[in-house]
């Protein structure tokens, strides 16, 4: 990997989320917290907070594949921190915002390593085997437009 193709992918990572955050900072509250009639549906606030979670996950993960190599990953239950974390006391600015923040932090994590260094930088995950610096980076690049289904799910049950 070259030096280019790393900046690439930092900065396809960084602007995967900035549709899915510039959308839900700009709806109202009333959106932000309906809930669709829907078998374990999630209201767009408890979404972005998932997503902001996930974030603070991928800095870790990263950050264990530079600092600890080789070492299992913890796996976390989203649905159990949806359930168990009331999301209707985060400010959506702030959890936009520290999204943000989190993602400009993920990126200079992954910069502190050199290209020829990301694939020596792995962990190991429980379900999905060995990740490294790319792997992980992918898989919370395709998130936000996984998280953007949902949110025109949810926006088209309110009409």
């Amino acid at each position: 990997m070259t030096d280019e193709e790393k900046e690439q992918i930092l900065k396809a990572y960084i602007q995967a989320a900035e549709p899915l955050l510039d959308r839900i900072a700009a709806l109202d509250e009333p959106a932000l917290d309906f809930r669709p009639a829907i078998a374990d549906a999630w209201t767009i606030r408890e979404h972005l907070a998932h997503f902001f979670h996930a974030d603070m996950f991928c800095f870790t993960r990263i950050g264990i594949a530079i600092a600890q190599p080789g070492t299992t990953l913890f796996a976390w239950d989203e649905g159990l921190w949806n359930s168990n974390i009331d999301s209707r006391f985060m400010e959506v600015k702030a959890l936009v915002a520290g999204t943000r923040t989190v993602r400009g932090f993920v990126a200079a994590l992954a910069r502190s390593v050199p290209a020829s260094g990301w694939d020596s930088a792995m962990a190991m995950h429980p379900a999905r085997g060995p990740l490294k610096i790319t792997d992980l980076l992918a898989i919370y690049t395709r998130h936000a437009a996984f998280h953007i289904e949902y949110l025109d799910r949810n926006l088209s049950a309110i009409k």
